[in-house]
Parts: C-alpha cells; structure tokens; sequence
C-alpha cells in the first residue's frame, strides 16, 4: 500500500491519532449557510460528521463559532479540522467544540483536492493517506 503524507502544524491538540474521510472544500467556508447544524451537511451534499474537515478558512459572523459547538453538540461535528489560515471564528468554535483543529500550507490544499472522499489518518503531525 503507497502512502501520501502532507505535513501539518496542530493548533488545537487531539486525543492520539484520528482517521476518517476527507471533505476537502477549496473555498473558504461561511458555517452559518453553508454548514447545516441539524444534519452536518455541507453545502447540503457532503457530511462532515466523522471526518475530516479540510478548507482554507471560515468567513462570516462570529455565530459560526456557534455553528461548530451545535454541530457538536448533535454529534455531527467533524473529527478535525485542518484549514490554511487560522481564523477567530474556527479557533473559538473548535476550542468550545473540542475539535482538533490543524493548519496546512495553502499549496498543499489544491493537491488534497484528488483525495476528497478518500480515507486518511492524522498522526505525529502528519496527514496520512493510504492510497
């Protein structure tokens, strides 16, 4: 089996190592209207409960903040989130929310982009998927 590691920083520790699917989003994210607190949709198509959450920042309202803790909450929330820019808004909804939360370099996000769907494990600061 090939493995494709991306490195991360963590910002928000994790409880040792997480594994799920990816739901990479290139754009940034608005968690009030693109993230639906009930069914932890995305978009209304990709569920981000259980997995990993990869995006390269938030935008909006401090409510997002709030979005995040819902999430939780209703056990919908991601295991992780890694973005490309931290932002108040993810650091104050992951902290609140108890999700890891990790930064990667914004040229990596593009070539996660193929591994969307694709299951993959964060661990000793890394991103592994197994390919």
């Amino acid at each position: 089996m090939v493995e494709t590691v991306f490195p991360l920083r963590e910002v928000i520790s994790s409880r040792g190592p997480l594994c799920g699917e990816l739901v990479v989003e290139l754009k940034p994210i608005a968690y009030l209207g693109d993230i639906d607190p009930n069914t932890g949709y995305l978009h209304g198509k990709y569920e981000i409960n259980g997995r990993l959450l990869v995006f390269p920042n938030a935008v909006g309202s401090t409510v997002g903040s709030y979005i995040l803790y819902a999430l939780s909450r209703g056990n919908k929330s991601p295991i992780a989130v890694i973005v490309t820019k931290v932002d108040p808004i993810t650091i104050i909804g992951c902290i609140i929310s108890d999700i890891p939360l990790y930064t990667i370099e914004p040229e990596k996000l593009v070539r996660l982009s193929p591994y969307n769907g694709k299951q993959a494990c964060i661990k000793r600061g890394e991103l592994v998927i197994e390919v």
